[in-house]
């Protein structure tokens, strides 16, 4: 047998024994790929009904107050939040069958409706368990399309992302929520006062442990205009304007996850972005994640 037979031959029997395996790798890592960037995808989506729901619940929580001229801004976000449910509706995937979605869905439909009926407590904590829901969904969406794999350029598993980013956004959308309704009101509870100086805690300890290239001005100026303007002896800040300053600290945090997601989708269509092993993302759950998990 010639030099090119042999030859002939060990290409085909390396292109039937390797060629197969080849494309099946190939197919695992592009499946892998898709599956990072559809999730990074719902992840936004939801996001931005988060950020949407814990606006309706501020202004709520100032017009139950008193204060009747922030009603025009509640039925715009309230239009907007219809809108988005809507299109995340008539999307096929994951979501559709998802009891956790299935919930949100009703429950905001009858919040939406009733809350001018809700005492203003009861307002607060209906929006509350919404948001703990979304944000358990998130964590679900996280988990169904192994986003806990991924790492931030700060080289950060993305878990952060959802277990302390919108964690914290979170206690700053409940300071907007409570600070919004004591400036409408001009007075407040003791209750009121030991939850906001326990939300302030929550924030101040997020600032102090993360490194995450966050600019702090307007979050560290929220702080103050809650302990000057807020819990002094006369409220001295109108809902509106309190609204807006919260509004704007939240953005900060909110503006950085954004951020990171489109980094990470970048990094994935790029192929610079390489999942950890699954042992190694299985031991980055944060303990801001386990925590939540209480609230289920």
């Amino acid at each position: 047998m010639s030099f090119i037979n042999i030859a002939i031959l060990l290409l085909l029997i390396f292109s039937v024994t390797f060629l197969p395996l080849f494309l099946h790798q190939r197919k695992i890592k592009e499946n892998q790929k898709q599956r990072y960037l559809q999730g990074l995808l719902w992840l936004k989506t939801f996001k931005a009904l988060l950020t949407n729901i814990q606006q309706h619940r501020g202004l709520t929580m100032g017009y139950l107050h008193g204060d009747s001229s922030l009603l025009p801004r509640i039925n715009i976000i309230k239009e907007a939040i219809n809108k988005q449910i809507k299109e995340i509706n008539i999307k096929k995937g994951w979501v559709s069958d998802n009891q956790i979605w299935n919930g949100i869905n009703d429950h905001w439909l009858r919040l939406s409706i009733n809350y001018t009926k809700y005492e203003s407590s009861h307002n607060f904590r209906q929006h509350g368990n919404l948001i703990i829901n979304i944000l358990n969904l998130i964590e679900e969406c996280a988990d169904n399309h192994h986003l806990q794999e991924l790492l931030t350029s700060d080289k950060d598993n993305a878990n952060f992302l959802w277990s302390q980013l919108l964690t914290t956004a979170e206690h700053i959308g409940q300071v907007r929520a409570i600070g919004t309704s004591i400036a409408a009101a001009k007075i407040y509870s003791p209750s009121q006062k030991i939850k906001l100086n326990y939300l302030q805690n929550c924030i101040d300890k997020f600032l102090t442990q993360q490194n995450h290239a966050l600019n702090t001005q307007l979050l560290k100026e929220l702080l103050q205009t809650i302990n000057r303007k807020i819990l002094s002896e006369r409220v001295d800040i109108s809902a509106e304007a309190f609204f807006n300053l919260a509004t704007s600290a939240l953005d900060i945090v909110l503006d950085k996850f954004d951020i990171y997601i489109d980094e990470l989708q970048t990094g994935i269509s790029t192929k610079k972005q390489s999942p950890k092993s699954p042992q190694d993302a299985s031991s980055a759950i944060s303990s801001e994640t386990r925590a939540r998990g209480h609230y289920r």
